[in-house]
């Protein structure tokens, strides 16, 4: 269990972000702080925040639950190795991790953040080789603001890449020295198919590199009579592995709904938008997409989940489309999901085109009830297979 109570040294801190300052000067992590790896419980009387889900395959599954504490925000990490008929718990103090992957059933990384307790902002790169039982601190770095979502990408157990807000970094050794690579204005994605070609994306634009992440060239941009339209305010970019990919471009929107274009990459390289949505009239002139506001979740080629948490209507809603996003149909009975009440935190994820996973809890008891649900028929029907 990665236990870390004390505050960072203020000298630490500035040496630390000198050291991040500049590129292509490897960074030495931290001494491993590793404790031994026990079970923990829940802290069921502080808010749950957020979840985030890490597959290997169709029966290993890591699920993290953001807690933020009156002193420090903490996460408690459930997995399953035999598709969620038994479980094992660790707790990561003073973090919350914002992404997380795992290259095999014993090596994964993610990226903490020491918010609200860290004036500085810090980031940090954590690391586990017994399958997230305990953690090591690798690295870390200073933010004075947030601008997008951190990231973590793993290649294989040596290679692997780290976005912390506007800052690319890779590593060829496990983490346990990071190199910065660049800087990108407003960087939102990306996705790296080995450690020389990757994918990424900015608020308009879809880029590619061939060099590691040196030098990027634009793939595709957003038209100047769509951007006018959408406001844009963040994308995704996903790369599969036959190098098909896809997209997702959203702009300025409500609570429930927000403007989009979804694209699909074909072999070739050439970029289409599928679908769309403008919050004003006149209305998208090609195939609709969704309204709500919501993330993208590839499968393969053909197939994508869109996924929207919406509380004041719905807590979740569930898309999928099996024909590169061209038509989305609605794959949640909300008559057959796990009960849930407005208010209650809902994060949903899908391993495969049958196989997601759900974490629902009920925030409105004097404590937290905490219910992990599992579907095998693309969201149709589901099964609550842990309840704390």
């Amino acid at each position: 269990m990665y236990v870390r109570r004390s505050h960072i040294p203020i000298a630490f801190c500035l040496i630390g972000l000198l050291l991040t300052s500049g590129c292509g000067h490897p960074i030495k992590g931290t001494e491993p702080l590793n404790k031994p790896a026990e079970n923990s419980s829940t802290l069921l009387n502080s808010e749950i925040t957020n979840a985030k889900f890490a597959f290997l395959d169709d029966k290993m599954v890591w699920i993290g639950l953001n807690f933020d504490d009156v002193n420090s925000p903490s996460t408690e990490i459930f997995s399953s190795s035999d598709q969620g008929q038994t479980w094992s718990t660790a707790q990561v103090n003073n973090y919350n991790i914002l992404s997380m992957q795992f290259v095999d059933r014993e090596h994964g990384w993610a990226i903490g953040d020491a918010q609200p307790q860290s004036v500085e902002k810090a980031y940090c790169i954590l690391s586990t080789k017994n399958s997230g039982q305990s953690w090591t601190k690798q690295f870390e770095t200073l933010q004075t603001t947030r601008t997008s979502p951190c990231q973590i990408q793993f290649l294989n157990t040596q290679d692997g890449f780290a976005r912390l807000n506007n800052d690319l970094f890779s590593t060829t050794d496990g983490g346990e020295s990071w190199k910065k690579i660049c800087s990108m204005e407003d960087f939102m994605s990306v996705d790296f198919k080995d450690n020389k070609e990757g994918w990424a994306s900015n608020t308009d634009s879809i880029l590619h590199t061939t060099d590691g992440g040196n030098i990027w060239k634009k793939e595709w941009s957003v038209p100047e009579n769509m951007k006018k339209r959408l406001e844009l305010e963040s994308s995704k970019v996903i790369i599969n592995s036959g190098f098909e990919g896809w997209a997702l471009f959203s702009g300025e929107g409500t609570m429930s709904q927000a403007a989009k274009i979804i694209l699909h990459r074909d072999q070739s390289g050439d970029w289409t938008v599928e679908s769309g949505y403008y919050l004003a009239p006149p209305p998208f002139s090609g195939n609709p997409a969704p309204p709500e506001t919501s993330d993208l979740f590839p499968i393969n080629n053909a197939s994508a989940f869109l996924i929207a948490y919406t509380p004041s209507i719905y807590p979740v809603s569930v898309w999928k489309t099996d024909d590169q996003g061209k038509t989305w149909l609605a794959r949640v009975d909300q008559s057959k999901f796990p009960g849930i009440l407005f208010g209650n935190l809902v994060r949903v994820n899908f391993e495969n085109a049958q196989l997601g996973w759900a974490v629902i809890v009920n925030r409105s008891a004097s404590k937290n009830i905490i219910n992990i649900a599992k579907t095998e028929d693309e969201g149709k029907t589901w099964k609550v297979v842990l309840q704390k």
